[in-house]
């Protein structure tokens, strides 16, 4: 393994004007597509039928001798970090364990022979994660890092970098950082994969061309129609307590993504729940009374059935129903108060669709609620000590 193999993919002039949006947020929400399009593009070589990752400085050997991964990052990226271990063990059959950064080093951790660890930051400064990288590499444990931001800390410490295209990030919030580092997990989880021999090259041809769609399903929920069903939900919503999301699978780590994005921008109480652990006390905090919110992820995936037995349960204890479903899923909408469509689309790849309408959702309330939506209170766009 090289020492150092980075990539600088910062390849647009950053834009700090927010133009015709009235704040960043919104600007930022609405370049994810542009952002998802440029790390997709040319991925795939169709000629030889294979997905090219010229990033990492590791051999197909290499690759397989693998045995254990480490992911460790914070906030929204350690979100992005638990989709990604759904993908990278069900595509390339690695175990992974997803790390907070700032427990990392008082775990203890156990590093066998073969582990790797993958840090992600948006900034490539976060302190927690800095100092979790540091105990990698004294256990001789080689480190690749997802960042937006070329040569920062990060970069240095590590043997490779997967550069996430989404230029600078200037609301506090972060929605094309996020959805940026998706997309280089998506694609390692198949690189992976495929170098195994985990994939076959239909199966990586099939979700690479699957990724590649995600762009324009993106800018179909931002398409006006869609963003109004989105706002009519938040409406219903904002002057509520407490929020809870549920969902399943994949669905659950975007339920923990959603309800930092309520609490970063609005202030509102909101919790992220596996769907069917809700059920395990939880359920408890839905108020009759109040209607409280409950946001369920239900999009066409294996555990749709059952997420539509919880949502009938939780409707009947009073809760206001917000129901993320598939287009076209009638059942949803004879459950939910509220419904908002979203593409069809492969279940491991919801996050992408899901978490953009979340992300408008969770803006709206705090807009309703007047809050600074690219300033909130106490916080900043990187916490480096």
């Amino acid at each position: 393994m090289s020492q150092n193999a980075v990539v600088d993919g910062a390849a647009n002039a950053v834009d700090t004007q927010k133009g015709d949006y009235p704040d960043f947020m919104l600007k930022e929400i609405h370049e994810q597509p542009r952002v998802l399009r440029e790390t997709f593009a040319g991925r795939f070589d169709a000629e030889s039928g294979r997905l090219k990752l010229d990033e990492l400085p590791l051999s197909t050997d290499e690759i397989k001798a693998i045995e254990r991964i480490y992911i460790i990052a914070c906030g929204t990226s350690y979100h992005a970090g638990i989709v990604g271990k759904d993908m990278i063990e069900k595509s390339a059959r690695i175990p992974v364990e997803v790390q907070i950064a700032s427990e990392f080093s008082y775990r203890s951790p156990v590093f066998p022979p073969n582990t790797v660890a993958i840090a992600i930051s948006q900034s490539g400064e976060t302190g927690d994660t800095m100092d979790a990288i540091a105990i990698a590499k004294k256990a001789g444990t080689p480190v690749i890092t997802i960042t937006n931001v070329a040569g920062s800390s990060m970069t240095k410490e590590s043997i490779a970098t997967l550069q996430v295209l989404a230029d600078q990030e200037v609301s506090i919030a972060a929605t094309k950082s996020y959805t940026g580092q998706l997309a280089h997990l998506a694609m390692l989880s198949l690189y992976l994969g495929q170098e195994r021999g985990m994939l076959s090259a239909d199966e990586v041809a099939d979700a690479m061309a699957e990724l590649e769609q995600i762009p324009a399903q993106v800018e179909s929920i931002l398409s006006e129609t869609s963003i109004a069903s989105i706002e009519a939900a938040a409406a219903g919503c904002y002057k509520a307590h407490d929020v809870i999301f549920i969902g399943r699978g994949v669905g659950t780590a975007t339920c923990l993504e959603a309800a930092l994005k309520l609490k970063e921008t609005s202030y509102v109480h909101g919790e992220g729940y596996a769907a069917n652990e809700f059920r395990h006390g939880p359920i408890a905090m839905i108020d009759a009374e109040a209607a409280t919110p409950v946001v369920a992820i239900a999009m066409e995936s294996e555990t749709r059935e059952r997420m539509l037995t919880i949502m009938g349960e939780v409707k009947a204890y009073g809760a206001n129903l917000v129901a993320l479903a598939t287009e076209g899923d009638a059942r949803a909408a004879e459950l939910a108060d509220h419904v908002i469509y979203l593409p069809q689309i492969r279940e491991m790849y919801l996050p992408f669709t899901a978490i953009v309408a979340l992300q408008v959702f969770s803006r709206q309330i705090a807009l309703l609620l007047g809050r600074d939506i690219d300033h909130p209170r106490g916080l900043v766009k990187a916490v480096v000590d």
